[in-house]
């Protein structure tokens, strides 16, 4: 496992350093389940694009999640985004520096919030559901308009076509063939390394008029892109179920990127093949 810096923050998640927190404690809550997620923690999010309408709702959203089944989002924000790693390789992960930690954090929290189960009195709800249920926090109708995009949108892989500083990103879907090439803005996409043509990622794009990337970019590398790309497409082949296809699409992109994160913050051996379901 990698060393906790003494002056680094607590891989619990309280926001405190850890000489302050958990140090003397053995192993860190939370640690071999991902980073754990608190009420207070999300007042924004630094990797979405914030021009969406009614983006808003999202931090009202995990925090009205937190604030009234913390324990479930916990095991859900675990489950969801962790599934599939090894212990050592989710302890590398809540053990990241402070930005690569906010990067992860962000990605998780878009994840649970878009595709996250919660079990609720013995029933098993979407998190989607249960915030736009009656007793969900206030929400006005352009925010719940952005829920209902989120949580009815898959993720994939897009390769960048064209890049213009007027328009954007020009994006082809690399799974599904019947999909445009859809022009979008999204802010963090239209600066650096997104914006050359060729560059693949993992990303979940909204409808509007323009298209937007939600914020949440999982980037992987060769050779493992492909690979990735192919076991998604083989297991499509065989499922077609809409909630299944979404775990299929998610479940390469985002422990892909998991697992090619931790291999590259421990100098892990370069022969596996991130994404796997299982490896680690």
């Amino acid at each position: 496992m990698k060393r906790i810096a003494r002056n680094g923050p607590c891989p619990c998640g309280s926001g405190k350093k850890y000489k302050h927190c958990c140090v003397g404690k053995g192993r860190p809550e939370g640690v071999g389940r991902g980073p754990r997620l608190r009420p207070g923690r999300h007042p924004v999010y630094p990797c979405l694009t914030q021009d969406i309408p009614g983006a808003a709702a999202g931090p009202l959203a995990l925090d009205w999640l937190y604030e009234h089944h913390e324990e479930a989002a916990v095991a859900a924000y675990a489950e969801t985004y962790f599934a599939g790693l090894g212990r050592a390789q989710a302890e590398t992960l809540a053990a990241a520096p402070g930005e690569l930690f906010t990067l992860i954090d962000c990605n998780g929290k878009e994840l649970l919030l878009a595709e996250g189960e919660i079990e609720v009195d013995g029933v098993t709800r979407s998190c989607i559901d249960l915030v736009l249920g009656s007793g969900g926090p206030p929400l006005d109708d352009e925010q719940r308009q952005y829920l209902e995009a989120l949580g009815g949108r898959h993720m994939s892989f897009y390769r960048v076509e064209k890049s213009r500083r007027d328009r954007g990103l020009a994006l082809r879907d690399l799974v599904d063939d019947s999909e445009p090439v859809r022009w979008i803005e999204a802010r963090e996409l239209s600066r650096g390394r997104f914006r050359k043509p060729g560059k693949v990622f993992g990303a979940r794009l909204l409808p509007g008029t323009p298209w937007k990337a939600s914020g949440a970019f999982y980037a992987t590398q060769e050779p493992h892109t492909s690979y990735l790309l192919e076991r998604i497409r083989a297991e499509l082949a065989e499922n077609t179920d809409p909630g299944r296809v979404r775990r299929i699409h998610s479940q390469y992109i985002v422990l892909g990127w998991l697992t090619g994160t931790a291999m590259a913050m421990t100098s892990y051996p370069t022969g596996g093949k991130p994404g796997s379901p299982g490896s680690g």
